[in-house]
């Protein structure tokens, strides 16, 4: 499966799109000046369809030989998308939503960590998890927990979180949780 980052609450939460994706039509697409591959021009869809191309309004490079990331360093460029609790989160919560960060900065962790007060103006507690979602190994699983107030809680966290090995080998599954309080 995959390593995963995300939210667990007992109260719905918020979804967050990142302001810099976009869902258009092909022709909003076309009108923008965007080059659409002709696999899709020459399919009979419509055209005018909403929600087939995401765009962005900025470039991410991934430089594969050195691991370097470019993509414009802008603070509020993630999103939390709410999901349905799937099988291999190991959370007792009911309600659940990824976080999409190709990158981590400092600013965006402290955007993120806003979004999870305004969270828990709802809730008394949720459920930060980076995890290995596979219900394979369940046998193998070491969960790591850190409780802390959201106050307290700093971007370095969020960093140390990210940083995370899940999946070390074939035999060995790491989940990461932090228990975020009001």
């Amino acid at each position: 499966m995959s390593s995963v980052i995300y939210i667990a609450s007992d109260f719905p939460l918020t979804e967050r799109k990142n302001p810099h994706d976009k869902m258009v039509s092909i022709n909003e697409a076309l009108a923008q000046g965007i080059k659409i591959s002709d696999c899709l021009l020459e399919r009979e869809i419509d055209r005018d369809k909403p929600g087939v191309i995401m765009v962005s309004d900025r470039d991410v490079i991934i430089d594969v030989n050195t691991g370097i990331i470019t993509d414009g360093d802008f603070a509020d460029d993630f999103s939390v998308l709410v999901a349905e609790k799937v099988d291999g989160m190991r959370t007792t919560k009911i309600y659940c939503a990824f976080l999409e960060m190709v990158r981590y900065t400092p600013e965006r962790a402290t955007q993120f960590i806003e979004y999870l007060k305004e969270q828990l103006k709802n809730t008394s507690e949720i459920e930060l998890w980076h995890s290995w979602i596979s219900n394979e190994m369940d046998d193998n699983i070491i969960k790591i927990g850190k409780s802390v107030s959201v106050d307290d809680l700093k971007s370095e966290d969020i960093a140390e979180l990210m940083s995370q090995e899940t999946w070390t080998n074939l035999h060995e599954l790491t989940d990461y949780c932090y228990i975020i309080s009001r």
